[in-house]
This record gives structure tokens, sequence and C-alpha cells, in this order.
């Protein structure tokens, strides 16, 4: 596929590291996917790569990844609505540039853990560093994160957490744009999605087994509270300490480099649902989505106290006036909204952990709502009703844990 915008020629130019009197001409720029189906769900990405011709007579070879708001109508339409791409581009153009300011204004000359930005159209495409080029790598997002990877995860997003802690108590973050968690927005279209999806999950517990008929009407009669419970998160999650949450914590917007097979380097991606907010967000997401329950459960003391540790660090090297978070402050963060396990849990296992062939097609299941919302009838999907074993273990495990902690 050839690509013809001149926004998209002038960063392969940039990226090149050459300037303009330096590049006689730019050919062969050709676009192509970059990740299967199941592997990204807000966006299209793609790898667009160029030979940059220099007057020295050498030929570069260059790429980028190329990130596209999708052009289907409802997908469209949710980007343009949720703001993904204003979100993502502010982030690029504004606060992350202020975040590596921070860390230079310290000495800290280290590379920063989100790749270099090289151009964006407004607001649906941005060109980023490529970062395969520099031995970055996906984890595997159905095996998910073993410990040694759990902690180095969470230890960047402890300092991705305090910078923005820093920034936030000096008023240099847009409040505007990232005061509300997106889903906050419109708060009765919200209620009716998480409503609808544990409604459904009730009807999936139907056809588990007997066994699982007290998880069933359990769940059923704590669906008002547990929209109580978000909705309070909603609406108090600016309290105390706040942080920019990344928002969308799971194991494919984390890239990793190695060396003698352990991670050295980490890049974060993705950041359409950027958010201010309580770091309770970010954590249980990033549990939800991207940490076996069992690695969870036996190592939570030491991951919760590693977290702590260097967000408290960070906060102290980089200035922060305020009061430093304990253990006991970041525990009380994540208790109070244990909710949020369960109801991540349910919403992130079905599409992050589907084998391939299964996974969503997310144009089509929304199409299929509007019709039968249009015709007064309720959507026919339901995303549990044929889980395979993995996302069904999962989604388990979180109802039982659930019920034991009388949360349902």
């Amino acid at each position: 596929m050839e690509v013809e915008e001149t926004w998209i020629r002038n960063a392969l130019k940039k990226m090149s590291g050459n300037d303009d009197a330096s590049v006689r001409r730019i050919d062969n720029v050709v676009k192509e996917s970059a990740l299967a189906k199941g592997e990204n769900y807000l966006s299209t990405i793609s790898r667009t790569s160029a030979d940059v011709w220099l007057s020295s007579g050498e030929i570069q070879k260059v790429s980028c990844i190329l990130k596209d708001q999708h052009q289907s109508p409802l997908l469209k339409q949710m980007s343009v609505e949720a703001g993904f791409f204003l979100r993502e581009i502010e982030m690029y153009r504004d606060v992350l540039p202020k975040m590596k300011s921070l860390m230079e204004a310290i000495g800290d000359r280290k590379e920063p853990i989100w790749p270099e930005c090289f151009g964006y159209r407004l607001y649906d495409q941005i060109a980023l560093e490529d970062l395969k080029n520099c031995g970055y790598v996906m984890a595997d997002r159905r095996k998910q994160l073993d410990l040694e990877h759990t902690l180095f995860t969470l230890r960047q997003i402890a300092e991705f957490h305090a910078i923005s802690c820093v920034l936030h108590e000096r008023s240099q973050i847009p409040v505007d744009l990232f005061g509300k968690i997106f889903w906050a927005r419109n708060l009765d279209q919200t209620k009716e999605e998480i409503d609808g999806m544990l409604f459904r999950l009730v009807e999936a517990l139907e056809q588990w087994g007997y066994e699982w008929h007290e998880a069933k009407s359990r769940l059923e009669e704590a669906i008002p509270l547990i929209w109580s419970e978000v909705k309070q998160f909603f609406n108090s999650c600016n309290n105390g300490l706040t942080v920019l949450n990344h928002g969308d914590c799971w194991t494919n917007n984390f890239l990793f480099r190695y060396e003698n097979s352990s991670p050295v380097s980490m890049k974060i991606v993705d950041f359409q649902l950027c958010h201010l907010g309580t770091p309770a967000h970010d954590l249980h997401w990033f549990f939800a989505s991207s940490v076996p329950t069992r690695i969870r459960k036996q190592n939570f003391d030491e991951i919760l106290n590693e977290y702590t540790r260097i967000l408290a660090g960070n906060l102290i090297k980089y200035g922060y006036k305020g009061d430093l978070p304990t253990l006991e402050v970041i525990r009380g963060h994540y208790d109070r909204y244990k909710v949020l396990q369960l109801w991540y849990t349910v919403l992130t296992a079905p599409g992050v952990l589907a084998e391939t062939k299964a996974a969503y097609d997310v144009e089509e299941i929304m199409r299929e709502a509007k019709e039968a919302k249009d015709r007064g009838q309720k959507s026919q999907f339901n995303p549990y009703s044929n889980l395979a074993d993995l996302p069904r273990s999962v989604i388990q495990e979180a109802i039982l844990d659930a019920m034991a902690n009388k949360l349902i």
C-alpha cells in the first residue's frame, strides 16, 4: 500500500536523522499491517517503511509505526466521541515532553519509557518510533506476565505515576482533557454497558453447571451494588493521591528488550485512555488483564510493596511536596476499589486472552448491537457463552474471589 501524505514523508525524513539539505528524496514508501487480529482494538497499527536517498548517494532504510483511527463507521464514531486520538496526541506533544524535561532537570538522562513521536495529523494519525528496530518485543498476551516481568513492569509504571504526580502538583497536566476517566463522561451509557455485560455473564453462568448456580444468583443480585461502587470510584478518583493513569495497562502495551533472557528495558505504548485519578485504576487493570491469578495471589505483598517503594522513591527524586504514600496508603487505594478487579476481569478477559482466530470483530459487534437497539431488542452477542478454557477460568477465579470477599 503506497503512502503519499506529505506529513508522513516528513516524519520518515525526521526519523532518518538527516536535515532537509541532506535528503534528496524519499522513495518506496510502503504501509503494511503490523499486528494480527486481536492484538489491538482501539486503532489500526501499521508499519510504514521507506528508502531515504541522501545527497551523498547513500540509501537509508527507515520504518515507523503508523497509528490510524478506525475508518469503519461505528468504531470511528466511538473513537471521536471518546477522544482517543485527541488524548494521545496531547500526550505526545505536551505531557510526555514535560515528563522528559522534568527528568532532565534533575540530571536523569536515561531513555524515556515511551517511544519517540515523529509526527501526527490532527486528530487521527500518529507516527511513532518502530521499537522492533531497537530490539523491543511484545510478551505473549495469552500467557500473560511471570513474576519477573510483573515486577519489572510495575517499576516502570510507578515511575510514570511519580513523574505525573509531580506535574499534576505543579498544574502542568490539562485537567479539562485528562481530569476524568473516559467512562465517566457519559454515566448513563456506561451503566447500560456494565449492567449489560454483567447480565450476559449471569446468562452464561446458567450454562456452566449446577455448581455455578449460587454464583449466578449472587452476581445477579449484586449488579446494582457493583454499579454503585463503580460510580463512586468515578466520582472520587481524584481524591487523595492523584497520578496520571496510563488507563490501558495490559500486556500488549508493554514492549521489552532483553539481555540474557531477562528484561532490561521497557517501553509503554498507547496513551489513548490516560486520565488523572487514584493509581488503583492502573493497578487493578494491570492485574486483571496481564498477571495470572496465581502469581498475583502468591506474590501480592511483594508486588505491591515494590510498586510503593519505587513510587515513593521517585516522588522524592522529582521533588514532590505532598505526603509520601506508604504501603498502607496504596493498599487502601487498592482495597477501597476492589470491585474493579471483578469488573476489569469480566471486561478484559474475553478479548485479551482470546486466541487469534477467536478475536473480536468489534465493528460487527457494535453494528449488531445498534441494529438490535433500533428494533427495540437486545443484542444477541454474549462474549461469555463460548469462552475458551483460559479466559473462562480467569473469570471464574475472579467470581470466586468476589464471593469470598463478599463483593457479590
